[in-house]
C-alpha cells in the first residue's frame, strides 16, 4: 500500500486505534514511551492524520520492538467477547494487517462461535460466500488463526485445592512434586508411541493423586517429544484421504490434533483414536460439530444416513441437512481401521458423559503466530 495524503485515513483510523492501544501498552510496560504516545482512539486518529505513512510506521515500530526484545513474545487478549462485534473484527484485522511479519504470537481467549458471528454480522453482504458446513465467519477465523482449541479443564483435585487456598483452609501435607515428575519421566522413557503413552495414562484413569497427576503431566510432554510425534504423524498419514486436499488443511489438522490430544491427557479423559476423526469434523465442518455438541446422539446414524437424514438433526439448519447427505461426511463418521465416530465416541471427544455433563466449564483459545 503506497503513501497517501495526510488526513486520508478516516475509516482506517477506526480499525487501527485499538491496535495502537495494544502496542502502546507493551511499550509503556517496557519503558519506551517515545515509540507511541497514548492508546486511545483519539490518539490513534491524531497519529494517522499527521504521519506520512502511518500504517507502515506502526508496523515498522513494532518490528523494531520485537528485535530489541530478542526473545519469543506472546500477547494475550482476553474478554474480547465482551466487546462490540465491530471492535472485535477491527482489532483482529488490524493485528493481522500490521503484525503479520513481526514474529509475535497472539493468543485470543474468546468463544470461537461468538467470533464467527461477529464476522458474519460485519460482512453480512457476503453471507452466501461460505462453504458447505463452514459458513463465512468460520472461513475468516481459519484465515486469521493458525490454531484453535479449548482450554484444558481443571481437575476436581486442583479445583478443590484452589478453593481451599482461597478460603485459607489448611492444605494437605507438602508433596515433592518434582520427585514425582522425575519418577514419572523415567517410567515413560520407554514409551515410544502414542498408544504406549496412552496406555500408561489409562492405567491411572480416575486417580486424582499427586502421583497420577505427575504421570499425566509428563505423558503430555512425552507425546510432544520428537520421536513419539514422528511416529504419531506417520500413523495419521492413513487419514489423508479424509482431509481437505491442500497442505494448509493437513498442517492445521496435525496441529489441532496434537493440542486436543495433549488437553485430553492432562484432563484424564479416556479418548482414543476417534479423537483424530472428531478433529477432522471440527476443522472441515464446524457447523456439524456445533450441531452434534447439542445432539451427540445423532452421530450414530450419520455413517449410514440416506436422503432422509434430516430426522437426525431436524432443527440444526445452516446446511447441516446437506452435510448429513454428503458422502465425505459419512465416510469420516464410518472411520478407518475399525474406529468409528459413534455417539459414545463423540461424547468422549466432547468430554461429556451420557447425561451431557461436562467435567467443568472451559473457555476456548485461539492463537495467531505472526
Amino acid at each position: 500500500m503506497g503513501p497517501r495524503a495526510r488526513g486520508d485515513y478516516g475509516d482506517e483510523a477506526k480499525s487501527i486505534s485499538a491496535v495502537v492501544g495494544l502496542v502502546s501498552t507493551i511499550v509503556g510496560i517496557l519503558g519506551i514511551g517515545q515509540l507511541l504516545r497514548g492508546g486511545s482512539s483519539k490518539a490513534a486518529t491524531s497519529f494517522l492524520a499527521t504521519a506520512d505513512d502511518p500504517l507502515n510506521r506502526i508496523a515498522a515500530h513494532f518490528a523494531d520492538l520485537m528485535r530489541w526484545i530478542d526473545a519469543p513474545v506472546a500477547l494475550f487478549i482476553d474478554d474480547l467477547d465482551r466487546c462490540r462485534s465491530s471492535y472485535a473484527v477491527e482489532l483482529l484485522e488490524g493485528m493481522q494487517t500490521l503484525f503479520a511479519a513481526s514474529g509475535a504470537t497472539f493468543v485470543v481467549a474468546s468463544d470461537r462461535r461468538w467470533l464467527r458471528t461477529c464476522y458474519e454480522q460485519e460482512y453480512a453482504t457476503f453471507s452466501g460466500a461460505g462453504e458447505l458446513g463452514k459458513p463465512l465467519g468460520y472461513l475468516f477465523l481459519d484465515k486469521i488463526f493458525q490454531l484453535s482449541a479449548e482450554v484444558p479443564r481443571v481437575s476436581e483435585t486442583d479445583r478443590e485445592r484452589y478453593w481451599r487456598g482461597l478460603l485459607r483452609v489448611t492444605m494437605d501435607e507438602p508433596v515433592d512434586f518434582a520427585a514425582l515428575r522425575a519418577a514419572a519421566r523415567a517410567q515413560l522413557a520407554g514409551a515410544n508411541t502414542e498408544g504406549a503413552v496412552r496406555q500408561m495414562v489409562k492405567s491411572v484413569e480416575g486417580d486424582r493423586s499427586p502421583k497420577a497427576t505427575a504421570l499425566r503431566q509428563e505423558a503430555a510432554l512425552r507425546l510432544a517429544a520428537p520421536d513419539v510425534r514422528v511416529r504419531t504423524e506417520h500413523a495419521l498419514a492413513a487419514l489423508a484421504p479424509l482431509l481437505e486436499p491442500n497442505p494448509r488443511a493437513m498442517k492445521r489438522f496435525v496441529n489441532r490434533y496434537g493440542v486436543e490430544r495433549l488437553a485430553r491427557t492432562l484432563e484424564d479423559s479416556a479418548v482414543g483414536n476417534e479423537l483424530a476423526l472428531w478433529t477432522i469434523v471440527l476443522l472441515r465442518w464446524p457447523v456439524l460439530a456445533d450441531a452434534l455438541d447439542a445432539r451427540p446422539e445423532a452421530a450414530d446414524g450419520i455413517a449410514s444416513a440416506e436422503s432422509g437424514a434430516t430426522v437426525l438433526l431436524p432443527d440444526a439448519g445452516e446446511g447441516v441437512d446437506r452435510l448429513l447427505r454428503d458422502a465425505e461426511v459419512r465416510t469420516v463418521f464410518a472411520g478407518m481401521g475399525g474406529v468409528t465416530l459413534t455417539s459414545a465416541a463423540v461424547l468422549r471427544c466432547l468430554r461429556r458423559d451420557r447425561a451431557g455433563h461436562h467435567a467443568c466449564a472451559a473457555s476456548s483459545a485461539t492463537t495467531r503466530s505472526a
